[in-house]
C-alpha cells in the first residue's frame, strides 16, 4: 500500500494504476511466451499419428483443476489419444516443436475433429484452439 500511495503521491494516476494491474490479473496470457508464428516454417505431416511427448500429460483449464477435476476441465493428451478420442493425423511445423495440428475421431459417432495445440515456451501452459473457431482456451500442465 505505501508503493501505491508513493506513486500517486508522484503524479501516477490511480486509473492508470488500476488500469494496468487489471491486464495482468485479467488475461492470465499476458505474462506467458509463445514462439512467433512467424519463425516457425512450413506445415508438415507427421509419419505417424504419434502426438509429440512435449504435448502429453494432464492438462486443466485453472491450477485448482489439477488438484480438484470437480473444479474445472482436464484434458488428458496421451501418445494417440486426447481424451477419449482417436488422434488420426498429427502435423507441425518444420523449425518449431512448440505448435501441432491434430485431426480426431469421436469414438461415439463419425464426427471428426480438428484442433491446433500450441504450448509456451517453457512447456507449462497450452493454448487449444478448435479449427475454424476464433476463441481459444488455455490449459496449464498439471504436476
Amino acid at each position: 500500500m505505501r508503493r501505491m500511495r508513493t506513486l500517486v503521491a508522484r503524479g501516477v494516476p490511480l486509473s492508470a494504476l488500476v488500469l494496468a494491474c487489471s491486464a495482468c490479473v485479467g488475461d492470465p496470457e499476458a505474462r506467458l511466451r509463445f514462439e512467433d508464428p512467424r519463425m516457425r516454417g512450413s506445415l508438415v505431416d507427421f509419419d505417424n499419428t504419434i502426438v509429440p511427448e512435449a504435448f502429453r500429460g494432464l492438462w486443466a483449464n485453472s491450477l485448482v483443476a489439477c488438484r480438484h477435476s470437480s473444479d474445472g476441465v482436464l484434458l488428458y493428451v496421451y501418445d494417440q489419444m486426447i481424451g477419449d478420442m482417436a488422434v488420426t493425423r498429427v502435423a507441425g511445423y518444420s523449425d518449431d516443436g512448440t505448435a501441432i495440428l491434430v485431426d480426431l475421431a469421436s469414438p461415439h459417432s463419425d464426427a471428426r475433429y480438428g484442433f491446433y495445440f500450441e504450448l509456451t515456451l517453457d512447456g507449462a501452459h497450452m493454448r487449444v484452439t478448435g479449427r475454424g473457431e476464433p476463441a481459444h482456451t488455455l490449459y496449464y500442465k498439471c504436476p
